[in-house]
């Protein structure tokens, strides 16, 4: 049945975690850090699955602050941080509506898509803001979480304009082929 407080917006609805699906033993490249793999565990095993799920984001904003030397000399001068990537990371893709896993590697979830659209992505807001900087932009301001699958699609777009008009070109051309018939 369902919740009536969650309904009306009494009560935050209750989100819905894929059970037994992390790694037990500690590997470097699925948990980067023993602090991660031990607090997941300890939240986890204490039935807080909401912190233990927050954990597996902080792994995913350690990874993400750390593969890229912008993004890791914005991170040691503190204008892109761990807490605050983690404070914008949701559970849903804002551009798609995709489900997000922020879990790596072992803590992959069996049938999980390969294709990017449950992997979240760090990217920025404004492309040009910051782009001739040291830190190219990636500051806690300018930066969002979008699956990589649209992260990708957003990559050449210079403002939301851009992808605006590919939409509205590619349904007109698609109309006009179709004598304007809509077809999906």
């Amino acid at each position: 049945m369902p919740n009536l407080f969650e309904i009306v917006g009494w009560e935050e609805p209750k989100k819905q975690y894929i059970p037994n699906f992390p790694s037990f033993k500690f590997d470097g490249d699925t948990w980067r850090k023993k602090q991660f793999y031990e607090s997941f565990w300890y939240h986890w095993n204490n039935e807080d699955t909401e912190k233990a799920m927050l954990e597996l984001k902080k792994v995913h904003a350690d990874f993400a602050t750390s593969t890229k030397t912008s993004r890791v000399k914005a991170r040691k001068y503190g204008v892109l941080t761990i807490d605050y990537i983690v404070s914008v990371s949701t559970d849903i893709c804002l551009s798609c509506n995709s489900p997000l896993w922020y879990g790596r590697c072992n803590n992959s979830i069996d049938g999980l898509k390969k294709d990017g659209s449950q992997q979240p992505s760090l990217d920025r807001l404004d492309p040009h803001f910051g782009r001739n900087e040291w830190h190219e932009g990636y500051i806690n301001e300018n930066v969002w979480i979008i699956c990589k699958k649209c992260n990708t699609k957003k990559n050449d777009a210079t403002s939301p304009n851009d992808l605006r008009n590919l939409a509205d070109a590619w349904e007109l051309e698609v109309e006009r082929k179709n004598g304007f018939k809509t077809i999906y």
